[in-house]
Parts: C-alpha cells; structure tokens; sequence
C-alpha cells in the first residue's frame, strides 16, 4: 500500500472502491478472474467494500474475510433511451435523417422492444444494498429489490421504485443464486434479501 493509499484510509471511517467495468461483456453473469482479484487485494489493502457498476445486471455477491464485494448491482436508474440527441453517426448508423428523434432510432434500434434492453428483465430489475457494520467488518446485509419498469412507456422505463412480491422474490433469487458460488447465502425474507451468516 502507498503512503497516499495509507492516508486516505486513515482519514476515513470506511473506504469504498468503485469499478465501473463491463468485462467480460454486459451478457456475463461471472466477472472476469483478474476483477475477483483487484477487489480482494482492494480489501486486502484497507478498503471496506468493493463495488461492480457497469454490467447492467445482477452478478453474485461475495464477503471476503468479513468484506462484501458487489460484482455488479445491476443499475439504479436506467434511461437509456431517453438520452436525445444522440451522436449523429448514430444516427447514420440506422440510416435515418438528422430530424429524426432518439425514439425512432430506438424503434429501430430494439425492433420495437423484441431485442436488446427492453426485451429482458434481467437489466431492469436490481437491488439496492444496505450494510451495517462493525468496524470494517459486514455485520448485516439487506437487499432491496427494485423494479425500472420494463413494461412502462419509454418515457418512464427505468426509473426504479420498490418491485411489488412476485418479482422481488425473483429478483432475490436471482442474486442468492449468483452468490452461491462466491458462498454466500442470501435468503427471501419479508420482501427482502437477507445475507446468511
């Protein structure tokens, strides 16, 4: 660890690494070896947590002597077709003119919604992650699943809001199955992940 590494950590009750990485793709479920091992050196060196953005879906959860890594918490807030005006080579690249509108490239673009985001669940159901701690050590672990609403109209597709029953149960078990192979056990309790200990 460097002396500025050393510093920051003393000056802080908790350090939090963050990654923004896709590797090895958005459609990976499994991040990549060389990420599995920065986060545990990251933890290794001092820091509290280590968390994943970028995949645009869930991926497992690990504690690592006694520190959680967050290979990935799906998004949060996911309004990728509401950016407007995109790059005009985007447009170029679906052949449209330049008075055409963010959605009709996106039209075209998701086939109406039968490929790519809006045809899957899986990027627009997440978890919101509350952590208690003792020390730097995870003492308690809470999911919170949330829906973006993958069937809502374009112009409110992705804003999150608490996921009703059916589907925060299955957003709960997605993850606990993601985390199994990190061995961590999380369980559907009362509308909400609970990290085993």
């Amino acid at each position: 660890m460097n002396q500025v590494t050393k510093v920051s950590y003393m000056l802080s009750d908790r350090v939090i690494v963050n990654s923004h990485s896709h590797e090895p793709g958005n459609e990976s479920v499994v991040p990549p070896p060389w990420l599995v091992e920065f986060a545990k050196k990251c933890l290794d060196d001092g820091a509290t947590a280590f968390i994943v953005h970028g995949p645009h879906q869930l991926r497992g959860i690990e504690v690592y002597r006694g520190k959680p890594i967050f290979y990935s918490l799906g998004n949060f807030i996911f309004h990728e077709e509401l950016y407007d005006p995109l790059p005009s080579d985007f447009y170029e690249l679906y052949d449209l003119p330049e008075s055409a509108l963010q959605s009709d490239l996106e039209n075209i673009r998701f086939k109406e919604g039968t490929i790519g985001f809006p045809s899957n669940p899986v990027w627009y159901e997440s978890v919101v992650a509350v952590t208690t701690f003792d020390g730097s050590r995870m003492t308690g672990l809470r999911l919170l699943p949330i829906d973006l609403g993958r069937r809502l109209p374009r112009s409110q597709r992705g804003t999150p809001r608490m996921a009703d029953k059916p589907v925060g149960e299955r957003i709960i078990e997605r993850v606990a199955q993601l985390s199994m192979s990190f061995g961590t056990k999380i369980v559907y309790e009362d509308g909400v992940g609970v990290w085993q200990q």
